[in-house]
């Protein structure tokens, strides 16, 4: 932390991870690929469209989930959400995010629809829906 106003953080190199979790056991992951000509995963490909989500190496998906399953356990998380990591020898945790924008271009419906492209995306909302009725 520098102060009050700004903080640093080291830079992690690796790759951009999003994993959408409706609760603890349903977990979709996606790889983020930039499509700028840096290959930086910065606001211009969040927001400008310049990124691509695909599936993360099976072998790399058990690792995340059980890592974002002791996140979601351990910060006391419920319904679905949104973490953000970055994958290098290991997973590294970046951020989470509770309020979800439930679109099918956002990132949590790309991650959603990268597992499940031959279910429309509103049965991801149906799913939500089901849960937060139980």
């Amino acid at each position: 932390v520098i102060d009050a106003q700004a903080m640093a953080e080291p830079l992690v190199l690796g790759r951009d991870v999003t994993v959408l979790m409706l609760n603890r056991m349903e977990v979709f992951i996606a790889e983020v690929i930039s499509n700028n000509l840096d290959n930086v995963y910065n606001d211009k490909a969040k927001y400008g469209g310049e990124s691509r989500f695909i599936k993360t190496y099976p072998h790399e998906e058990s690792v995340i989930k059980t890592y974002c399953q002791v996140v979601y356990d351990e910060l006391r998380l419920r319904g679905p959400i949104r973490i953000d990591g970055r994958l290098t020898d290991k997973f590294i945790f970046l951020e989470v995010n509770t309020q979800l924008r439930l679109t099918s271009d956002g990132t949590a419906g790309k991650a959603w629809v990268v597992n499940n492209p031959k279910e429309p995306y509103v049965n991801l909302i149906r799913r939500i829906m089901e849960l937060n009725a139980n």
